[in-house]
């Protein structure tokens, strides 16, 4: 039990430390992700909106591992959010997709968890 435990939280580390290399390489440090988190509901969700959009559509990701750039433009097309939404928290944004395309399992899941309180705002 105790070995299962300290497995864990050994994979936990590494899967973290990957991740920081990863945001590093889009120039993006941990922090950015904390400091560019939606503060409000209705930005939470529209920030969701495009995250799902994104996953929907792998074109918009698969533009942004290619060229380093989200694709705002489109994204806010087809997504509804406005742009400058978008524009704001493109750091937040970045680092969700990524996570959610780089085969982070443990951060996935813990991003999950922590996105089921959030009601869809219209």
């Amino acid at each position: 039990m105790e070995h299962e435990i300290v497995r864990s939280v050994a994979a936990a580390q590494e899967e973290i430390m990957a991740f920081a290399q990863e945001l590093g390489q889009y120039g993006l440090r941990m922090t950015d992700i904390s400091e560019n988190c939606p503060k409000q509901e209705r930005t939470l969700a529209a920030c969701h909106r495009v995250l799902s959009c994104a996953r929907e559509h792998p074109v918009y990701l698969e533009q942004l591992t290619a060229t380093g750039k989200l694709p705002v433009t489109a994204l806010s097309a087809e997504s509804g959010v406005e742009r400058k939404t978008m524009e704001r928290r493109r750091k937040y944004l970045v680092a969700l997709l990524l996570a959610f395309t780089n085969g982070f399992e443990i951060i996935r899941g813990h991003l999950r968890q922590m996105a089921r309180p959030v009601k869809e705002v219209k």
